[in-house]
């Protein structure tokens, strides 16, 4: 091989690096903010799912449901913290760039 496409190999093989690198930064980093969050927030970070059992009422479906999408809220709110500022800082695009992806 020559050395341009070992050149070239090894930029790519970088930048997958650095995208895996910063995807598992972002699962980590975003896991300890949701942590926090919930601290802040007081919220009760149980698995609703496992008081679950075939003997479960509609009510208790119901109550479980709730406190799985609270907690799902804080989760991916705390990944999304933290890809949106990433993402910006990136690409350096602004809120109307976000805007013209819906139309």
């Amino acid at each position: 091989m020559r050395s341009s496409d070992m050149s070239t190999l090894l930029q790519r093989q970088v930048r997958r690096a650095a995208a895996l690198l910063e995807v598992f930064g972002v699962y980590l980093a975003g896991s300890l903010l949701t942590d926090q969050l919930i601290r802040h927030f007081g919220i009760a970070a149980t698995n609703p799912l496992d008081t679950l059992s075939v003997n479960t009422s509609g009510s208790e479906l119901v109550t479980s449901s709730r406190q799985l999408l609270v907690l799902y809220l804080f989760q991916y709110g705390g990944y999304f913290l933290l890809i949106i500022p990433i993402n910006w800082w990136y690409r350096r695009t602004g809120l109307r760039d976000y805007r013209s992806l819906q139309k």
